[in-house]
């Protein structure tokens, strides 16, 4: 069966924010991504990537978004209409999973209810338990996703993307599919 171009007559387009505090990994983790969906070379200066796929068996544009780490000044700009938002946090660092709580509440109040939110530990050598216990409870308590990653060895970014695309199937998927 061949992808159908749209879905109810509208093009479908997604939104995945790449979220978290300075020097977490995002650009890192946005570079891994674009690899794994694109030819385009990754220049240093690129904060945002739209590109095609196929999802349920329709053709979507897909958005990735490489949000600055500063929130000094949170802007719902970067949030409206995202349908999955990574916080990304250092699995080393105490006060990069302390901040997560803000970023995911700055997200709650800015998304749209039907963002999915995916927290991802960069991995970037020592693990701090501390920081996992934080992330861990923050991740019970608001009943979101956890996946850890590795933007130096490439570990785990292909299993994130799988998640991600499983999200945006779901959200994809006609209301009258069950």
């Amino acid at each position: 069966m061949e992808p159908s171009p749209h879905r109810d007559g509208v093009l479908v387009e997604h939104k995945v924010i790449i979220i978290g505090g300075r020097g977490v990994g995002k650009t890192s983790l946005f570079r891994h991504l674009l690899r794994i969906n694109s030819e385009t070379p990754t220049l240093p200066e690129l904060r945002s990537f739209q590109g095609g796929m196929t999802l349920s068996d329709i053709n979507c544009k897909v958005s990735l978004w490489d949000v600055p780490g500063s929130n000094e000044d949170p802007s719902s700009v970067h949030y409206r209409n995202s349908a999955v938002c990574l916080l990304v946090y250092d699995t080393g660092s105490v006060g990069s999973a302390e901040d997560l709580i803000q970023w995911v509440s700055e997200v709650l109040r800015f998304s749209p209810s039907c963002c999915e939110l995916i927290l991802v530990g960069n991995n970037k050598g020592a693990e701090n338990h501390q920081a996992k216990e934080i992330v861990k409870r923050l991740a019970t308590s608001r009943s979101l996703q956890l996946q850890t990653v590795n933007t130096q060895s490439g570990d785990g970014i292909v299993a994130l993307w799988k998640r991600i695309k499983k999200s945006l199937c779901i959200q994809n998927q006609p209301e009258d599919w069950g």
